[in-house]
């Protein structure tokens, strides 16, 4: 009986160790993508049909969306369950490095509509400005940058609720413009931070979703 007890409380011991190394570590969730992690880097396989290659990104759910390239030939996306920016460098052996950088903002809990993660926000219009990484939040409701040498962020707080920014677009003078959907308003960040915004002649029936420079006009 004595064994029979003292090999049930190593048993409890060893379960209770176990959980309370799982709790340290924080493994992947949906809360916490990456594990409690505010960078994270990781590897990818790929697979190629034709002259497209496919890289799997890790799981859980990161919902990428927004897409832009930067000079030397990597990509950077929005992850929307993150919610953050994932960096990613394709090697010659047909892998691939992944970079990953969380914005340290709190969101609320969004329902699932299905199976995986439901985003915590929404990142359409991701672009380079100023040697930073910068993102639309909309339900943020800011401008998010990342400068990636230093792993901080800065943020652009719209004036009004509920703008939704939308795309993002480097301009002329080396302004960054962008949208915003729910404001029928085009938004302007002067090279010094400054924010400007026009509101659009058609109210709330105008719902501008990108600006294109052409002539520099």
């Amino acid at each position: 009986r004595r064994r029979y007890i003292a090999a049930v409380a190593l048993a409890a011991l060893i379960v209770g160790a176990v959980a309370y190394f799982f709790v340290l570590q924080q493994g992947p969730s949906c809360s916490q993508p990456l594990g409690g992690k505010k960078v994270l880097k990781s590897q990818l396989s790929s697979v190629s049909f034709g002259a497209v290659t496919k890289f799997k990104l890790p799981s859980p759910d990161r919902n990428p969306n927004g897409v832009v390239v930067a000079p030397d030939g990597s990509v950077w996306f929005g992850e929307q369950t993150l919610p953050g920016v994932g960096h990613i460098f394709a090697n010659e052996n047909g892998t691939a490095t992944l970079v990953e950088y969380v914005w340290p903002f709190s969101y609320p809990t969004q329902p699932a509509s299905g199976p995986g993660c439901p985003p915590k926000t929404e990142i359409w219009g991701i672009t380079l400005w100023n040697g930073e990484v910068w993102a639309a939040d909309p339900v943020g409701n800011q401008l998010v940058g990342l400068n990636p040498s230093t792993e901080t962020f800065h943020t652009i707080k719209l004036p009004k609720n509920n703008s939704y920014p939308y795309s993002l677009t480097v301009g002329p003078e080396n302004s960054l413009w962008f949208t915003e959907l729910f404001t029928s308003t085009i938004g302007k960040v002067s090279d010094d931070g400054t924010l400007h915004e026009y509101p659009l002649p058609g109210g709330n029936r105008s719902v501008p979703s990108e600006v294109v420079f052409v002539n520099r006009t």
